[in-house]
């Protein structure tokens, strides 16, 4: 989508990501509490203290022209790199944040384009880099589960959260390693059925 505007790629330094080697029926993967203590893959890949609860936070720089709530919806810590991940709207456009370790960027959409029931809208990502690049967006309300995949026939699972009553979306976000086939985004319904498929090929 051209009006789209995308920001240079956030790094995340000595990650890598797990993807699953069993396909399973997509489960839904709203996040509502905090994930206490720390999440290790079998490939090594640590996310400490995961916090996906929607939570309003004061303005930061990457939130330059937010009006209404800014709702943080993902904080931790990879490979002991402090992120957060945060979702608000301006004026004219709905945006999604990513700060690490202090440096952050925002991809936004008008107001005018947001996603219909069976659309995601990908607002960070796509950049290429020598480590993890993290990728986040907008989902449908029907949306309930969010997967990655990759060109060997696996997939990597992302979260989604719902952010109503605060903002009428949901969010979904991943981290994908730069080794990582990518085909494409797939999200899902609480049935399990394919709501829509984001192709990557060529990026």
């Amino acid at each position: 989508m051209s009006d789209i505007k995308y920001a240079y790629p956030l790094i995340l330094n000595k990650v890598t990501y797990y993807a699953r080697n069993m396909f399973r029926p997509p489960v839904a993967a709203v996040i509502g509490a905090l994930v206490a203590g720390c999440s290790v893959s079998p490939a090594g890949v640590t996310i400490e203290s995961l916090d996906a609860r929607p939570l309003s936070i004061p303005a930061q720089q990457v939130h330059a022209d937010a009006l209404g709530p800014i709702i943080r919806f993902a904080q931790g810590a990879a490979e002991g790199v402090q992120f957060e991940m945060s979702a608000f709207d301006t004026a004219s456009e709905r945006c999604v944040a990513l700060v690490l370790a202090g440096a952050g960027s925002a991809g936004c959409i008008p107001l005018g384009e947001l996603p219909d029931d069976d659309v995601l809208t990908r607002l960070v990502g796509g950049g290429t880099s020598q480590s993890v690049n993290p990728e986040a967006g907008l989902a449908a309300p029907a949306v309930a589960a969010v997967w990655v995949e990759l060109g060997d026939g696996r997939r990597v699972d992302g979260h989604v959260v719902d952010l109503r009553p605060a903002i009428d979306t949901s969010v979904y976000f991943f981290f994908l390693a730069p080794s990582a086939d990518a085909r494409s985004i797939v999200a899902a319904g609480d049935d399990g059925e394919m709501l829509n498929r984001i192709d990557l090929e060529g990026e």
